[in-house]
């Protein structure tokens, strides 16, 4: 399978409720998590996701997934729009993760600027 752009951990042409995009999901969420814990500068996270192609409820288990495999120290807003939102959405608050939903990105920055500043 080829990418769909040097950028993209995606191939070109791939169903999206896949186990092997639910897998690439995840794996780079994790990478992300473990590039910015590390930093002492960092306090707090933002996901802001607008999932056309990917389903928010894929990319939410992928972020819940990886904040149990990787120690977070700051706090993690989450910002999801796109397809199966409410699902995504519904995922994210069942999972028992401290992690904080935002319903737009007006909101998300609001509440990443509080968090960080606790």
């Amino acid at each position: 399978m080829r990418p769909s752009s040097p950028l993209s951990p995606f191939p070109s042409s791939f169903p999206s409720s896949s186990p092997w995009v639910a897998n690439q999901c995840h794996c780079q969420v994790v990478k992300a998590f473990k590039l910015f814990t590390p930093d002492d500068k960092v306090k707090a996270i933002l996901v802001n996701i607008f999932g056309g192609i990917m389903k928010c409820d894929v990319i939410a288990s992928g972020i819940i997934n990886a904040a149990k495999q990787v120690t977070l120290k700051v706090p993690v807003v989450v910002r999801l729009e796109g397809t199966n939102v409410d699902k995504g959405k519904r995922i994210l608050k069942e999972s028992g993760m401290t992690l904080i939903t935002a319903d737009d990105l007006d909101d998300a920055a609001k509440k990443v600027v509080k968090a960080a500043s606790k």
